[in-house]
């Protein structure tokens, strides 16, 4: 019997793996609109005959137009003009030509209402297509177009499609409920039924748009959590990068308000314990492997749902990870300085064997420098308060002057928590101001 657990969880991760992979290629090739996609982008800016393709019979002229129009689209090009010509197309028999008409109307079908209006029996009729693309893009352009009088019709196609086979369907309609809401208020009781049965969906590609409505639709509902709770635990390894972000905010939402928090005692002998909620543990298990995601976003919201809810024993696991983020830009460095702040003020000792990580750098920021000064202060004590002197002093040499005026305040601030370096600041405040530094 010992030798078959191992087996039966190689075989349950292999059929995990199968079943993303499997997903990641659906939506692949969902995607692909095959060799002629590098000629959308080569094209040059004519609108001479554009029209007069577009109501030709033959597809290739459509085609070209069609491409003509959203290359110009990409470059930022207005062709609102051409609305009209191009939703005639939309019943076209061409795949192509209405893949291409679906493109060009999901960006205007918002400006644009009353024409688009003219053409939703088509896009009610392209929800059964074959097709996974067509049947997603028409839910997209229904969902998008802003009138309020198809508030139902959008329903009852968000409904159709959130029990589609297909999972990338599934996920435009999870989407589409916002949307239909924020067009609709009426239809919430119908849009909530199709969301609590959506909490039941079990594909990685789809989970976290439906959290994502849900975060939309009835944020403070964590009740509705409860039957989903584990399995979205195990969902969250196999789920694409930004549905993992949202997975993750979401459980930690529901276990900072539903669960227990950790407990740590002393038991009899003295030593410490820690007790956890097995639902808690479960969280912290299937999360700890997106430490070494790519994806920073995923990275902080791991740290975050350790930080808050994981024992003292685990919080020092979200250190290595941090401080590994900040040599990847300076835009998501200086949003991690904050996060390392926070740990910095809290528990200084997680960080204090660090210190030198948070040395300041010429290309940072001056938000940045500001915010690893702060830092920098916190980690200060006896055993490396020479070196942050050393590092203090050059900082005041800074061509930025808030961040000058915030070293100098640096070496005050040692010379106040650390009586036995308060003669060498004061030493280093007078040369500083001799040399006409401060002044």
């Amino acid at each position: 019997m010992a030798a078959a657990s191992p087996l039966g969880s190689f075989s349950e991760n292999a059929t995990r793996l199968g079943m993303r992979i499997q997903e990641t290629l659906t939506e692949r090739i969902t995607r692909d609109f095959g060799s002629s996609t590098t000629a959308l982008f080569d094209t040059e800016d004519k609108t001479t005959d554009i029209r007069k393709r577009l109501d030709s019979t033959n597809d290739k002229e459509k085609i070209d137009a069609l491409r003509r129009l959203i290359a110009m689209i990409s470059k930022g090009r207005n062709v609102s003009e051409f609305f009209a010509q191009v939703v005639k197309n939309v019943a076209s028999h061409n795949l192509e030509v209405r893949k291409l008409v679906y493109i060009y109307i999901l960006r205007y079908a918002e400006s644009e209402p009353d024409l688009a209006l003219l053409s939703v029996n088509t896009f009610q009729r392209d929800l059964t297509d074959s097709n996974p693309l067509i049947r997603s893009m028409a839910l997209r352009v229904l969902s998008g177009i802003r009138v309020a009088v198809i508030g139902s019709i959008v329903t009852l196609a968000i409904k159709k499609c959130s029990a589609d086979v297909s999972p990338y369907v599934r996920k435009t309609a999870a989407l589409a409920i916002p949307k239909c809401l924020s067009l609709d208020d009426g239809q919430r009781r119908e849009l909530m039924t199709i969301l609590v049965n959506f909490l039941n969906e079990r594909s990685p590609l789809t989970i976290g748009t439906v959290l994502v409505a849900f975060n939309s639709v009835c944020p403070d509902r964590l009740d509705l959590l409860h039957p989903h709770y584990r399995r979205l635990c195990r969902l969250v390894p196999d789920a694409d990068e930004w549905g993992q972000i949202t997975i993750v905010n979401v459980l930690v939402r529901y276990a900072r308000r539903m669960l227990p928090k950790p407990l740590v005692f002393q038991d009899h002998n003295g030593a410490t314990v820690e007790r956890i909620d097995p639902d808690l543990q479960l969280l912290f298990r299937s999360t700890e492997s997106l430490f070494f995601s790519r994806n920073p976003a995923v990275v902080l919201a791991v740290s975050r749902a350790l930080y808050y809810l994981g024992p003292p024993s685990d919080t020092p696991k979200i250190v290595p990870p941090l401080l590994k983020l900040l040599r990847t830009s300076t835009e998501i460095e200086r949003v991690v300085v904050e996060e390392l702040y926070i740990i910095a003020r809290a528990s200084p000792e997680l960080l204090s064997s660090h210190y030198n990580r948070l040395f300041l750098r010429s290309s940072d920021l001056p938000s940045t420098k500001l915010a690893k000064l702060r830092i920098l202060v916190k980690l200060m004590k006896s055993e490396n308060a020479s070196a942050l002197l050393g590092e203090f002093t050059e900082y005041v040499h800074d061509r930025d002057d808030s961040v000058a005026a915030a070293a100098v305040d640096a070496i005050g601030t040692c010379a106040r928590l650390l009586p036995e370096y308060t003669s060498r600041c004061i030493d280093i405040l007078i040369r500083l101001m001799k040399d006409g530094i401060g002044t």
